[in-house]
């Protein structure tokens, strides 16, 4: 059912939605579109469509010159692509969402159709694509043209090195970037040593997922080289790059060690790295040595983890960098112990000025 923006401007206003819905729900979602009443968010799950009816094109549309709509998930979609196209044909002109979620592959048409919306809407905040299987043709078709982008999420796509090459330089241009993941996305070394130079000069980057990947030591070696001269980030997660050793590990001695490192977050789950230092990354998932907090009992109960961390750490960094930092946290460890007793006694104190 193939129909233009000028039929469907033709007949919006006057069209029957009793007779081109498949459903209640479709049909009361298409009346609120239309008149565009403060509808802020909608998602697609499983949308109910009989044949030869027109629910996709029509929510396109409606989509499309919606100036309410903020956020639009889409997580199922009809594998007839006729009906598939009229959605993103019309749902591409868009230009008020500035969250949009896609975990379903949309084929290439639609990727084009996206690349427009991209490009032309400006606000734009959050981008997330997974299950896109993108792959390295279609990554080819795809470029992201939006400069608007603050937090991307384009895991698991399928992309490899060569998929990834394909949208590198697309991707280096989004120097506003914030968040990115890049999670399950079968990226190896390659793809680290094409991102090394990409860190550094994302100057609000803060947050970086590149899970259950391929990356290995090389891989981990170029990257730190990049994050080593970023003093935005401050979230990493390397959780299920199975093919990262301990001698692989010893490079982050290099990005702690910088002036620049910011890192308040390391997340290194389901390594590969030994039953010694797999004890160590169970309970580091969110090892955070470098934040402050202004409650002593807290901060005392942080400092302990990160003692018990860094008594095994010196076997993974060969060098004298963690022995002085584990000084330096005894003695503010001891500070705060310190300090607990004597709040402790305050306490007491007072409770005995209440008795009497």
């Amino acid at each position: 059912m193939n129909r233009d923006e000028k039929y469907y401007d033709s007949h919006a206003q006057d069209v029957d939605l009793e007779k081109i819905a498949s459903s209640d729900d479709n049909r009361e979602l298409l009346r609120m579109l239309r008149s565009d009443y403060c509808w802020d968010s909608l998602h697609i799950t499983d949308v109910t469509i009989q044949r030869n009816s027109d629910d996709l094109g029509w929510l396109g549309y409606f989509v499309g010159k919606s100036a309410c709509l903020n956020s639009f998930t889409v997580d199922y979609l009809p594998e007839e692509r006729e009906r598939t196209n009229a959605l993103f044909g019309g749902f591409s002109r868009n230009r008020s969402i500035s969250e949009l979620c896609i975990t379903t592959d949309i084929g290439v048409d639609n990727l084009i159709d996206l690349g427009c919306f991209l490009r032309d809407n400006i606000r734009l905040d959050q981008l997330e694509l997974r299950n896109v299987d993108l792959g390295i043709e279609r990554a080819h078709t795809f470029a992201l043209g939006s400069t608007s982008i603050r937090k991307l999420h384009f895991g698991e796509n399928n992309l490899g090195d060569d998929g990834f090459a394909s949208i590198a330089a697309a991707l280096s241009k989004q120097t506003q970037l914030e968040r990115l993941s890049l999670r399950d996305n079968s990226l190896g070394a390659t793809s680290c040593k094409a991102l090394e130079p990409m860190v550094s000069i994302f100057p609000r980057l803060s947050y970086l997922d590149l899970s259950f990947n391929i990356i290995d030591d090389t891989g981990l070696e170029a990257l730190v080289g990049g994050l080593s001269k970023s003093n935005s980030l401050e979230e990493l997660n390397l959780s299920g790059n199975r093919l990262i050793t301990v001698e692989g590990l010893r490079s982050f001695s290099t990005l702690f060690r910088s002036e620049n490192c910011s890192l308040k977050s390391l997340t290194l789950e389901e390594m590969n790295i030994g039953d010694d230092e797999a004890e160590v990354c169970r309970w580091t998932r969110r090892a955070e040595p470098f934040l402050d907090y202004q409650d002593p009992g807290i901060e005392c109960r942080k400092l302990a983890a990160m003692y018990k961390f860094m008594r095994v750490m010196p076997q993974l960094v060969a060098d004298g960098y963690w022995a002085h930092v584990l000084k330096e946290t005894l003695e503010k460890k001891r500070k705060l112990l310190l300090e607990l007793d004597a709040l402790d006694e305050t306490e007491k104190s007072a409770r005995k000025r209440v008795k009497h």
